[in-house]
């Protein structure tokens, strides 16, 4: 029953599928200029400045304004499309690529959350320990050029294969659930196969933040309780604290918007073997919101982590307002006219 219900509902029209989308691209695109802003601010500060945190500062924002990039192109495709302004081939290329875009980039902002939060739990467990800004570099180079030769290898699937044969390739790049795959392949993937792909990007990164911010919390709270430091050591004690503490912020974020999405998928995928534990009709409810669903927590939630890590950094960092504030003051005096000079009066 379950599965009849589920290809019920999956073989609605397209435009009556994308409604949903339609409905939330107004906030997404809200969201994607803010994300656009506030970055482009972060950017432009720690780009001249030197140390580690700084430079993963600058690549999360980096990757969070490509991610911002590929949504608005799926922002844009939708809306023409639902709108009758261009055809339906039109619209899943346009989508396909925004979607390819802002999958990659949100895994690599994934991962660069991943690195920065472990980072400070091994800097806080041995403080003379050093790490390496070009092995970190290397290392979130090799793992954006992984998911870019599966991404080639997912689009080339499913352009070769079409709607005749499924795809070989597990669902292992999409942002949006099964809604972008739907959109780029015109048939619906087995929902079982997102376990995999749910598991390695987004459920282990998550519980490995965790796992860190736990060890943060407990040495920090140890460390200021039972170990005080000496009085030309508190500046620096309190500044490694205050660090600290932005880092767990943005990793709490972190982990707020991507388990909410994880579990949605994983629902998805188990829901149809556990009917018989809940009730019928919140089965019914919850499939007939499926693309709803799928867009709030696999695009919005997504956004909202992006949207806001800026400002946790903004408030958090003196030194980044003062930047900010220097930056507007030097693009202020750019835009405003230099008056011309009042000619002499002749003698």
């Amino acid at each position: 029953m379950a599965t009849k219900v589920f290809s019920t509902i999956t073989d609605q029209p397209l435009p009556e599928k994308l409604t949903p989308y339609r409905n939330v691209s107004p906030l997404c695109f809200l969201l994607c200029i803010q994300i656009l802003i506030l970055n482009t601010f972060i950017i432009r500060h720690y780009k001249r400045q030197d140390g580690y945190v700084a430079l993963m500062y600058f690549l999360i924002a980096s990757a969070d304004m490509i991610t911002s990039v590929g949504t608005i192109l799926q922002t844009i495709a939708v809306l023409l499309y639902t709108n009758h302004a261009c055809k339906l081939t039109e619209m899943r290329w346009t989508y396909g690529v925004g979607f390819a875009i802002s999958g990659i980039s949100y895994r690599v902002s994934i991962f660069l959350n991943v690195v920065i939060a472990v980072s400070r739990t091994i800097s806080i467990l041995r403080p003379f320990y050093h790490i390496k800004r070009r092995m970190v570099l290397v290392t979130c180079l090799l793992y954006s050029v992984v998911w870019m030769i599966l991404t080639c290898y997912e689009i080339y699937s499913i352009l070769t294969n079409g709607s005749e044969d499924r795809p070989r390739a597990w669902m292992i790049w999409f942002v949006t659930t099964h809604v972008g795959i739907y959109l780029l392949n015109g048939s619906e993937t087995p929902l079982e196969q997102l376990s995999v792909a749910v598991v390695i990007p987004f459920i282990i990164p998550c519980l490995i933040v965790v796992v860190t911010c736990g060890i943060q919390i407990v040495t920090l709270y140890k460390v200021r309780r039972c170990a005080p430091p000496a009085p030309g050591g508190v500046a620096t004690t309190q500044n490694q604290y205050h660090v600290t503490l932005t880092i767990i912020l943005i990793s709490v974020l972190f982990v707020v918007c991507n388990v909410t999405m994880s579990a949605y998928l994983l629902l998805m995928v188990i829901l149809p073997y556990v009917t018989w534990v809940i009730s019928s009709e919140l089965y019914m409810n919850i499939l007939s919101n499926v693309f709803l669903l799928g867009v709030m927590f696999g695009t919005v939630l997504p956004l909202c982590n992006a949207a806001f890590s800026p400002i946790i950094l903004m408030t958090r960092s003196s030194t980044l307002r003062r930047g900010i504030k220097k930056i507007m003051c030097k693009n202020a005096k750019k835009v405003v006219p230099v008056a011309a000079p009042v000619p002499s009066a002749a003698v």
